[in-house]
């Protein structure tokens, strides 16, 4: 899994899914949902973020719009390859994909928890609290091997980096309105990172009609490393069918 976290493309064919990994994380947290896609027939491509994969000092200075070069980079990368994009992205990559849609208008989008609304109601506050504390660590969970092996991420943050996350929600939020393709909105009922009321901002106020909302019932956060064959195999499914309804 070494290699992936730095990025990845799949041959396939001619319709190429742009995936987007979350903050602090690495694009092997996407990998299940990528080969699957590629075993569908998709082209995939996997880019990895300004400041990640690396280590935690170098997120310090990283500002949202690098994230979104990254994006556009990646999009780039797929459009020499495809006639159609569908863009997906989980958490922060959910945010990157709302906004980068919001430009570009790819031929469909899946968000999976996009981070709209986070919970953690101190993010606001983040890049003041940063000059008294400048790294936060994540709480520590026990994973099984299974789902650990996808998660190469770093272990604690700047409060800088994580300022930016609220600000691009910010921005966000203010650019929904303008996109217009098919939207499939994946969230776990029992997310503890990311409010349910993501979805419901979502919903009303994407500028496309058809959208989709599809809750992952007894699911947490990373919904693509889920250690139960069959609870992955739903999400999976459920993007495939999405994707197969608009003809893609």
């Amino acid at each position: 899994m070494s290699a992936i976290k730095d990025g990845y493309t799949l041959t396939g064919g001619p319709t190429g899914c742009l995936l987007i990994h979350g903050f602090t994380s690495t694009p092997a947290e996407l990998y299940p949902l990528g080969h699957w896609l590629h075993q569908q027939g998709y082209r995939v491509h996997s880019p990895l973020l300004a400041g990640h994969g690396t280590r935690p000092q170098d997120l310090e200075g990283v500002q949202w719009q690098d994230w979104h070069d990254s994006v556009e980079e990646g999009l780039s990368v797929l459009k020499q390859q495809c006639t159609r994009v569908v863009v997906i992205g989980h958490s922060l990559g959910g945010l990157l994909a709302l906004q980068l849609s919001s430009k570009m208008q790819p031929h469909a989008l899946v968000t999976l928890a996009a981070a709209v609304r986070p919970r953690n109601r101190v993010l606001p506050l983040a890049g003041i609290l940063s000059r008294v504390k400048p790294y936060e660590r994540w709480p520590e969970k026990a994973r099984p091997a299974e789902a650990q092996q996808f998660l190469q991420g770093y272990e604690r943050f700047p409060l800088t980096a994580a300022y930016q996350v609220h600000l691009l929600a910010k921005q966000v939020k203010k650019q929904l309105g303008n996109i217009q393709c098919p939207t499939l909105i994946v969230h776990p009922r029992d997310d503890q990172s990311v409010d349910a009321a993501s979805v419901t901002i979502l919903c009303r106020n994407l500028g496309t009609n058809a959208r989709h909302v599809y809750w992952m019932e007894d699911a947490g956060h990373n919904l693509t490393v889920d250690p139960r064959p069959a609870q992955k195999q739903k999400l999976f499914d459920r993007i495939t069918s999405f994707l197969h309804e608009y003809q893609l």
